[in-house]
């Protein structure tokens, strides 16, 4: 008898034990679920969630499997956790992330796939992931949105994007930011993936959106900040239409827009924010470095103000070195800075010809190179493409190249129309409007002026 009623409490004590690992109780005394060692899962509006019907939490992964919304803060007494959170559902879902802290190994810090998830941000937030995507998300859809004062910082030392596709996988689907300070940081050394993308040889099919808050996106040598990895042909499209936007290259790869050796066929547009595109080779705003590669498509500002550098051979806006810039430039509004060293501070990169349009319609715009055009061609390119100016206020400079036209050492053979505006354009040693200095080739361009100041 004493030992029946001694199994009985040893039964009662397990399995009192085992209700409190899956469960809490709130101080209002609803029951919500909690889970696992790392991360606590809770219904966002106070329900209560039930294990292998709203979620799984197994060997460190927490699965979300039914649509809903839900907060992932950290377990009591844990600061940072290597578990990871997988949506296993083709359901809206949204997450708030509640100052968690994930560095993750082997798996994305969060897996979005091919779901539908929003995040929304409260507090600080850090995502890592050391061989793949902090945040993976190919052909599905992810939006990102928090106040001024909640952050999120997504790290990754992969080939993958920090937050994106992952190696060698097509980004398909859509990221939007709409609020937040997003900090997207891909440190791998070598052939890596974007900060906000695609991973490394993954094409950019798909579509990123941002809104507003602050936005940041870098890569270290061969992707875009934002845009394509290495390899990564860009087909797809970035819209900018508020906030403070970031995305810089630290080598060959453009600040926002393609990776190195990747074709640049799709779009980027800019009617608001203030946006800032930096680069060593590949363009401020365009296209990464490359030989033989297509950048055959489009560059639209229409507001905001804009900034767009490359500190070496690329564009400042427009085409990323040894890259013919076939595509259409245009300026309808807002403040544009360009500046490059021998790439066109507008235009095509040192070694690369400008065979497509500049069309600036509206704006204030200021536009320098030192060997390359203030508009036109880099150094050793050749224009022979069109550049249309109508209206706005264009001050465009040059050391050896053209103010407007081509660079130094090579010739003009397209077109430069200036229609109205007030237009400045100075070389130290180049023509104001023409061919730059040293010019060893054909100049038999046309130059139009009807009307402008």
């Amino acid at each position: 008898m004493k030992r029946r009623f001694l199994s009985i409490v040893l039964v009662l004590s397990m399995l009192i034990s085992f209700a409190i690992l899956v469960t809490v109780v709130a101080a209002d005394g609803e029951e919500v679920a909690a889970a696992g060692d790392g991360l606590v899962i809770t219904d966002t509006n106070g329900g209560t969630l039930t294990v292998s019907e709203d979620y799984t939490y197994e060997n460190g992964i927490l699965t979300v499997l039914k649509g809903g919304e839900y907060t992932v803060k950290m377990n009591t007494g844990v600061t940072s956790t290597s578990d990871v959170i997988i949506v296993g559902t083709s359901d809206a879902v949204t997450i708030t992330l509640s100052n968690v802290d994930i560095s993750a190994s082997g798996n994305a810090a969060i897996d979005v796939g091919t779901a539908s998830v929003t995040i929304m941000l409260s507090g600080s937030n850090t995502l890592y992931s050391s061989d793949q995507p902090a945040i993976h998300v190919n052909s599905g859809s992810l939006t990102i949105s928090g106040g001024s004062s909640d952050d999120l910082d997504a790290t990754t030392d992969s080939q993958g994007a920090a937050i994106g596709s992952g190696s060698y996988e097509e980004f398909s689907g859509k990221i939007t930011i709409t609020g937040g300070k997003v900090n997207a940081t891909n440190n791998y050394t070598y052939y890596e993936g974007a900060g906000i993308g695609s991973g490394r040889n993954g094409e950019f099919s798909g579509n990123i959106t941002i809104t507003g808050g602050t936005v940041t996106g870098s890569a270290t040598t061969y992707a875009a900040g934002i845009g394509s990895g290495y390899f990564g042909a860009f087909s797809g499209s970035i819209t900018i239409t508020g906030g403070t936007v970031n995305g810089s290259s630290g080598s060959v790869g453009a600040g926002i827009g393609s990776g190195r050796f990747g074709d640049f066929t799709g779009s980027i547009s800019i009617t608001g924010g203030i946006v800032t595109g930096s680069a060593r080779n590949g363009a401020g705003i365009g296209s990464g470095a490359a030989y033989g590669n297509v950048h055959s498509g489009s560059i639209s500002i229409e507001g905001g103000t804009v900034t767009g550098s490359s500190s070496e051979y690329g564009a400042g806006i427009g085409s990323g070195s040894d890259l013919e810039c076939s595509g259409n430039i245009s300026i309808s509004g807002g403040t544009v800075d360009a500046s490059a060293n021998r790439g066109a501070g507008i235009g095509s990169g040192s070694h690369g010809t400008l065979s497509g349009s500049i069309d600036i319609t509206d704006g204030t715009v200021t536009s320098s190179s030192k060997s390359g055009s203030g508009i036109g061609s880099g150094e050793y390119g050749t224009l022979t493409g069109s550049i249309s100016i109508s209206d706005g206020t264009v001050n465009a400079s040059a050391t050896s190249g053209a103010g407007i036209g081509s660079g130094e050492q090579y010739s003009f053979s397209g077109s430069i129309c200036i229609e109205g505006g007030t237009v400045t354009s100075t070389s130290d040693s180049g023509a104001g409007i023409g061919t730059g200095s040293g010019s060893q080739f054909y100049n038999d361009g046309s130059i139009s002026i009807t009307d402008g100041t």
